[in-house]
């Protein structure tokens, strides 16, 4: 398991969460659906973006290619209305 970014989010009600994201190559046992999502495996040209969180769409694409990423995101309700992302250099430590 390694560092691969952070998140930080912000809501326009007040709350606020700070998400660190690791990426694993490989697990044992089965995964599990919680309330926010169901598990499933597809191709990476198959990622059903339009069924997931919007800002999934701006960072996973960097986890994916391998690039390590600092985001921030501003959050109305479910809707996303300001992001930004900076790719992170290789020399770069993370925080963790």
């Amino acid at each position: 398991v390694t560092w691969a970014g952070e998140h930080r989010f912000e809501f326009t009600s007040g709350y606020r969460m700070h998400v660190h994201v690791f990426e694993a190559r490989e697990f044992v046992g089965t995964p599990v659906e919680t309330e926010e999502a169901t598990p499933m495996w597809v191709q990476e040209e198959q990622i059903p973006f339009d069924q997931m969180w919007e800002d999934d769409a701006i960072w996973l694409p960097l986890l994916l290619r391998g690039r390590r990423f600092s985001s921030r995101f501003v959050v109305d309700g479910t809707s996303l209305v300001d992001h930004a992302v900076r790719e992170l250099n290789d020399d770069e430590p993370s925080p963790m």
